[in-house]
């Protein structure tokens, strides 16, 4: 069991409240808590979420350990097939692979989410590009395994800031040229909460897939946003959904103007009323400066270390 508080005064407390119903050892302060490492900077303010220690696990246990490192997690240039003859051979393998890189992935790793999930989709059996793609992020992790969230620093228990990013890669999907939509809500400028997925309808323009990508962007944020009240944390209203589509923020903001989204489903438009309330404001944001870019489509070199700057990662010994 994991106790925070503001105070070392509120954390005696609930201990001493749990001592009296439960046997309870106090194990003192967390430094590794359910494959997480916890470092604390004090002179800082800053914590560290590191998954250093289980990256370093799964690279040995699967053989990884003696290739060079990389410095993206997907090879320039490189595509995977529409279809391919599954391997069964490899299956399980190959799951339990993905599995343990969609368990970093989630926990500290956004920057590994959009290939993770690339790699998932061949669960029922890889081809060889798949077991390429897959030694391949392995070695990104090999060069990469100190990454880890960063909290706190400049900000407060009364001003931290939550918002999100959300971006799609209209078609990309070939043959059913579906689109890869992402998102990331940052609060006080740490991800907290980040996805990469296939959208599930076809949409017709690039205005519609990032448009379509608002709702659950929003939804998202509605759950974090319960979470911090809980906490008895007050986020500014209403909460900012940065989009790279100026027609998609257009769109929700002038719903009048709705006939080129007539026909999406009516879920997608949730995002039109939540706004209308007062609940998010949609603000437009250049392509560079896009923190959710990483999460729908390879990125160059350059671009990937830029994404991993947006996204507020830290390595470990430069912190």
């Amino acid at each position: 069991m994991l106790v925070a508080a503001p105070t070392k005064e509120t954390v005696f407390h609930v201990k001493e409240q749990l001592q009296s119903c439960f046997e309870l050892k106090d194990l003192g302060e967390v430094n590794d808590f359910l494959g997480f490492t916890v470092i604390r900077d004090r002179p800082n303010r800053r914590v560290h979420l590191s998954q250093e220690k289980f990256t370093e696990k799964i690279i040995s246990k699967y053989g990884y350990q003696t290739l060079n490192a990389a410095t993206t997690p997907w090879p320039r240039g490189f595509e995977l097939p529409s279809t391919w003859a599954s391997d069964k051979s490899l299956q399980k393998s190959y799951i339990k692979q993905t599995g343990s890189l969609n368990f970093l992935s989630t926990g500290t790793r956004p920057d590994i989410t959009y290939t993770t999930n690339r790699l998932c989709e061949a669960n029922a059996g890889p081809s060889e590009q798949h077991m390429q793609l897959l030694k391949h992020l392995f070695r990104y992790l090999i060069g990469t395994k100190n990454l880890s969230l960063c909290l706190g620093g400049k900000y407060s228990i009364t001003n931290l800031p939550l918002l999100a990013f959300a971006d799609a890669a209209f078609a990309d999907r070939i043959p059913t040229r579906h689109s890869t939509a992402g998102y990331v809500v940052l609060l006080a400028g740490c991800p907290i909460l980040w996805k990469s997925s296939r959208q599930t309808i076809v949409a017709l323009s690039t205005t519609e897939a990032e448009f379509m990508n608002l709702t659950p962007t929003g939804q998202a944020l509605l759950w974090i946003n319960r979470i911090v009240q809980n906490l008895g944390i007050q986020s500014a209203k209403p909460t900012i959904i940065f989009t790279d589509s100026r027609n998609a923020q257009l769109t929700v903001l002038n719903p009048m103007k709705s006939a080129r989204t007539r026909h999406i489903d009516v879920r997608y438009k949730w995002i039109i009323d939540r706004v209308t309330r007062g609940d998010f404001d949609i603000q437009h944001v250049s392509t560079q400066d896009m923190t959710a870019d990483g999460l729908t489509k390879p990125l160059t070199q350059d671009r990937h270390v830029a994404f991993v700057r947006q996204l507020g990662l830290t390595c470990l010994a430069n912190a």
